[in-house]
Parts: C-alpha cells; sequence; structure tokens
C-alpha cells in the first residue's frame, strides 16, 4: 500500500458504467492530511512528503504540482495537463504555502526528510515568483510547473503575495 491519501469520486467509463471509488491519482487532495497538519510525524507523512519530494509526482522546479504527472502505479497520469490544464499540473501559491507552513512548523522539526523537502521548497518557491516579477513585472494566480513562467491573471496579489511571508517565514 501507498501509505498515502486519495479523492474518493464517481468515475464513468467507456461503457457507461459509473463506480464509487478512490480516484487514482496523486495531486493536492493527497496532501491535505499533511498540509493541515492532521497526521503524527510517522509512516504516512514520510510517504507523503516522500511524494512531494518526487520530481515525478509534484515536485517541480517552481513548487509543487497540482497533479501528479506520474500515476501512483507508475505510468504517465491519464489527466495530467489535459483539458482546460487549470488544476492539472500548475503550481499554486496558495497550496504551497500552507505545505511550507506544515512543513516549518510541525514536519521538519520531526523528520530530516522534512527539514530537506522545507528548504526546497521555499527555494523552488520564492526563486519562481521573484524571477517571474524580476522579468515581467507581475504577480501570477499560477505557475508552469515545466518553466516556472508565471500563467493566467496578472497582476495577481491575492495568494501569490503569501511570497513575502514565506520569504520572511512567517506562517
Amino acid at each position: 500500500a501507498t501509505q498515502s491519501y486519495a479523492d474518493r469520486g464517481l468515475m464513468q467509463y467507456d461503457n457507461r458504467r459509473v463506480s464509487d471509488e478512490f480516484v487514482p491519482h496523486y495531486g493536492y487532495v493527497t496532501l491535505f492530511p499533511l498540509i493541515l497538519r492532521l497526521i503524527p510525524a510517522g509512516p504516512r507523512a514520510e510517504a507523503t512528503m516522500a511524494i512531494m519530494q518526487s520530481k515525478s509526482h509534484l515536485r517541480s522546479r517552481a513548487g509543487l504540482r497540482s497533479l501528479s504527472k506520474t500515476a501512483p502505479n507508475g505510468g504517465r497520469d491519464s489527466v495530467y495537463g489535459t483539458q482546460e490544464d487549470y488544476w492539472r499540473g500548475k503550481v499554486w501559491i496558495n497550496i504551497n504555502y500552507l505545505a511550507l507552513q506544515a512543513l516549518f512548523l510541525k514536519y521538519a522539526h520531526e523528520s530530516e526528510a522534512g527539514k530537506a523537502l522545507y528548504g526546497q521548497l521555499r527555494s523552488a518557491v520564492v526563486d519562481t515568483i521573484v524571477s517571474q516579477y524580476t522579468k515581467k513585472g507581475f504577480l501570477f494566480e499560477q505557475y508552469d510547473d515545466k518553466s516556472g513562467e508565471g500563467l493566467k491573471h496578472k497582476p495577481f496579489a491575492g495568494w501569490t503575495a503569501l511570497v513575502l511571508l514565506i520569504m520572511a517565514e512567517k506562517y
């Protein structure tokens, strides 16, 4: 077993069969028990941090992507980067802030993996936002997980302004 958390939903198949089952994808939903600090340090927290740390899953050059590019059982995730692509791989600073907050306040103190992940994730998020602001003069709603390019609405000082709290380590 993966020791991870999954979303549950209705899945519709080509033959029109509908089934209530766990959705086989790693994404932000997988992280909520950890980023809300609901699970103790231990095997489940370590398993979740391993998914966050993995470049084939949620870690990207810009921060944590919203959906893993790799399915939990291996191979390419079938919905990563498809259709409207809004929540299918892009990096959202509000969720990255929650992850950094949880790592800083709880998991980085109790785990070497948490400490390393915190440093790497904080650097990725800050570097991405600062470089895009320097290059384009705007904060953006979301960031591309492959290039770090700022996407969608600009200027966007909503949750992307959380970068100031991240830089100051005010969680």
